[in-house]
């Protein structure tokens, strides 16, 4: 409610700047001068009024001095809880305390929990290890953000804080912190989480011929800037399968340079060009392939001619060059490549 009045004087603030700017015009036509600047000022203040009324920005309150740890009030299903506001950390964070106190008011439910194990770095750089579970509404401010995924940190620490990090503020355009209040402007559809959309997705992959369902439930979000990276190397996959190569081309690239998955995206990238019978393109991202490969097993590629390996994917890669080699007549490199793919353990069928 108070958002709206907040939103409601700006609108009457911008309205009255604009009205007497357009007043001003009418009432001062003997004045060529003053008249075109009135103008100019009438055109400003419609351009600063747009941005202005379509912006929502949002505030919640810290508790804390700005120069020291602030704390932050969240609504777990609707269950208050407070937080540690800490940027370092990657996650949102919660004690092993906090979370037998939401079961314990049912707040959340065994319903709630995944099978997801693992280690969580923290902001000071120590580790802990952690369970997941997720929050069907976590409120800040006025915002509900839905299907939220939270880490349980396993520790015999009782006095082990909730933290609220990175998770939560990669949702926000822009954030300041400044006289204990933290102010934001939401990303389009930063209530949009992907986390069970990617359990949808493993649940499909147990299937045969998932690919157009796969398709059908990333479509539309293939747009979203919070699209994970695995629902988006899944969707690229998908493609390629459905032969949308043009579509799943752009999305393994970016992927590419982000670093994410490499082996799994130069594989599915590298079908895609053998599926179009591009040649250039497929020896172009071979060889950056083959040296990202050579690199993270730290040999070179005549350590490969002269001894055998086992590199997961090399083989196949040599091969496809071996045969493009052969029909362009490249005999020193159709002799290196048949060596190199034997080498690797790779039988052409």
């Amino acid at each position: 409610m108070k958002r709206i009045f907040k939103a409601i004087r700006t609108s009457i603030a911008i309205l009255s700047t604009i009205a007497n700017n357009a007043l001003t015009i009418f009432s001062l036509r003997e004045s060529p001068i003053r008249v075109s600047f009135s103008y100019i000022m009438l055109i400003i203040s419609l351009l600063v009024a747009a941005p202005t009324i379509a912006q929502e920005i949002h505030t919640a309150d810290l508790i804390g001095d700005d120069n020291d740890i602030q704390q932050i009030d969240v609504l777990i299903n609707g269950e208050k809880i407070r937080f540690d506001f800490d940027t370092g950390c990657t996650e949102l964070s919660i004690s092993q305390e906090t979370f037998n106190k939401l079961r314990e008011s049912k707040a959340i439910s065994n319903s709630d929990m995944t099978k997801e194990r693992g280690e969580l770095s923290l902001g000071d750089n120590s580790k802990r290890r952690y369970k997941t579970f997720y929050i069907d509404t976590l409120t800040i401010g006025d915002v509900n953000l839905y299907n939220v995924k939270a880490h349980i940190t396993l520790t015999d620490n009782k006095k082990s804080s909730s933290l609220l990090g990175h998770s939560i503020l990669k949702r926000f355009k822009w954030y300041t912190v400044a006289n204990n209040k933290l102010t934001f402007e939401l990303k389009d559809s930063a209530t949009i989480s992907f986390y069970r959309i990617e359990e949808e997705l493993d649940a499909l992959y147990t299937k045969k011929k998932c690919y157009k369902k796969v398709v059908e439930l990333i479509e539309p979000y293939e747009n979203n800037p919070l699209l994970t990276d695995y629902c988006s190397l899944w969707y690229a996959h998908s493609l390629s399968e459905i032969n949308q190569t043009d579509k799943a081309i752009p999305l393994l690239k970016d992927l590419l340079t982000k670093e994410y998955s490499m082996t799994e995206v130069y594989s599915i990238l590298l079908n895609c060009y053998v599926s179009i019978y591009d040649n250039i393109s497929y020896n172009e991202y071979a060889r950056k392939f083959i040296d990202y490969q050579l690199s993270k097993e730290q040999i070179t590629e005549d350590d490969l001619y002269k001894k055998k390996y086992q590199i997961d994917h090399l083989g196949l890669v040599y091969y496809n060059l071996y045969v493009y080699a052969a029909n362009t007549n490249n005999k020193e490199l159709e002799r290196r490549y048949k060596r190199i793919f034997r080498h690797l353990g790779y039988k052409p069928e």
